[in-house]
């Protein structure tokens, strides 16, 4: 699936994220699920550069098909039903993810110069907070 480090990192995240929230601490349950979000997306395959998922073979069932919308039998080859459409997901490495909660961190770091530039003194501590939270993160090794 993913090398150590990235697994080792997504974990401990994701480890965290139940003891922030039964803890009721806010700041660390936004940092902690806006990281993990971060990583899930980018594992996250572009659609239009993934292959099409493989059609199903046809059933050997020679009962009635069902029909389809309005009543017309269903297009042959066609993939139906909970997953059918569901494509790998990128492997990230270590230094992948590391990436991604660096990017994490300095995107707080960013809106919260420009919260603290237009006198929104609460809203930067919070994002300042936030990029503390997911620097400690970093820093366990």
């Amino acid at each position: 699936m993913t090398d150590g480090g990235a697994e080792h990192l997504r974990e401990r995240l994701s480890r965290a994220l139940p003891v922030a929230m039964k803890a009721r601490d806010r700041m660390a349950v936004a940092a902690l699920r806006s990281a993990l979000a971060a990583i899930a997306n980018a594992e996250a395959v572009d659609p239009s550069r993934a292959s099409p998922p493989a059609a199903r073979p046809p059933p050997t069932d020679p009962s009635p098909k069902p029909a389809g919308p309005g009543g017309d039998p269903p297009f042959a080859g066609t993939v139906a039903g909970v997953g059918a459409t569901d494509m790998e997901r990128r492997s990230l490495t270590g230094e992948q993810v590391e990436e991604v909660v660096r990017a994490e961190i300095a995107e707080r770091e960013t809106a919260a110069a420009g919260y603290e530039h237009t006198g929104q003194l609460e809203h930067a501590e919070r994002l300042r907070g936030e990029a503390k939270v997911l620097m400690s993160y970093l820093q366990q090794r």
